[in-house]
């Protein structure tokens, strides 16, 4: 049986997922071909038994899924990927996804997700979580403390929180550096923020990126094959992941695998993934919606106070012993998410 994973090579998160899937389809028996998603897609002469798209639910992508899930292209089809919210002000592409793609071909990675496609009139989807595989967490011991040994060379014995972001409106970036600005008034020799992100981006939604003496920026975002970000996240003592909304939240999901505790706010999806067994969150204080005319959707921006994330990377920092409690509890959550478990829907369903 021939298998495609169709996926956005540009995002170095929905390429990672694709090459998972590829793998989980073998394992289960499939001959699997991961293509990239701008590759046009051409009609073959034996059709595809089972076509996957891996790619958020915006226009442009849905149109191409339906061409690629169309009968005579592929036997069996899913759709699968994020929304920032509902797609409420698309209607053409909502009439769509209603006529060509039944609902239960389509799959989001969150409950969040699937309450926002069914507010805008596409209930009953396919809840799929993002998995990893643990083996790409795994290094040996001695790679680990060199890792270690290397940061606090370089940057001082301090608690350090890495923080994998891609620099968008919605990832928090302001938050993070008000939280930091409140936390250094007495606490800047006490810890280090390495933020794993693409600079001139970064800095031109946050300039003061540049002014926070305890703040390193490794601009190595695009480039960075998955596995040297999961060595990054190993090497570190705390994930900082201050974003507002996420369709999943793959860096926190990186963070269980690392038995890494999280510091975050307690905003979807990325809170369906953990309890404060493993994470120090701030509290939601407003919701706004946002028109994001990329997507065509109503983003709900869940908004906190800079200074209860301060007061939560404080708490991580004061704290060692409740630092490894919760790191122990991140790998036990972590286990569920393994991508041969929670993607077998999309080859045995």
């Amino acid at each position: 049986m021939k298998c495609q994973i169709r996926s956005l090579w540009s995002a170095m998160s929905f390429r990672n997922q694709g090459d998972l899937l590829s793998r989980a389809g073998k394992r289960y028996g499939y001959e699997t071909e991961n293509l990239e998603m701008s590759r046009r897609a051409i009609y073959r002469r034996e059709r595809w038994d089972l076509s996957i798209v891996l790619a958020p639910l915006w226009g442009i992508y849905i149109l191409d899924a339906v061409r690629i899930g169309a009968p005579w292209m592929s036997r069996k089809f899913w759709l699968y990927g994020p929304v920032d919210g509902p797609l409420s002000r698309n209607m053409q592409i909502l009439d769509v996804l209603r006529r060509s793609i039944k609902p239960e071909r389509i799959a989001t990675p969150s409950q969040y997700c699937a309450k926002a496609l069914a507010e805008c009139g596409i209930p009953g989807v396919t809840v799929i979580p993002h998995g990893l595989d643990p083996l790409d967490f795994t290094f040996p011991p001695e790679r680990i403390e060199e890792g270690k040994t290397n940061l606090r060379e370089r940057y001082g014995d301090r608690v350090f929180f890495f923080s994998n972001i891609n620099p968008l409106h919605r990832k928090g970036l302001t938050q993070m550096v008000d939280a930091m600005e409140i936390l250094n008034e007495d606490r800047i020799p006490e810890y280090a923020v390495i933020l794993h992100t693409e600079k001139s981006r970064a800095l031109a939604l946050e300039p003061r990126l540049n002014s926070v003496g305890n703040l390193f920026i490794q601009d190595d975002y695009r480039g960075c094959p998955f596995r040297e970000m999961a060595y990054k996240t190993l090497i570190s003592d705390v994930v900082l992941f201050p974003s507002l909304l996420e369709g999943f939240g793959l860096p926190v999901l990186e963070g269980l695998f690392a038995s890494k505790p999280i510091v975050m706010a307690d905003a979807p999806a990325h809170n369906e993934l953990v309890d404060p067994s493993c994470a120090w969150m701030a509290p939601v204080r407003e919701v706004r919606e946002e028109y994001w005319k990329g997507p065509s959707c109503i983003a709900r921006l869940h908004l906190y106070e800079p200074r209860d994330l301060a007061e939560c990377m404080r708490q991580a920092i004061d704290n060692p012993r409740e630092r490894a409690e919760k790191g122990f509890k991140a790998k036990e959550k972590g286990l569920r998410y393994h991508y041969f478990n929670v993607y077998k829907p999309f080859f045995k369903g």
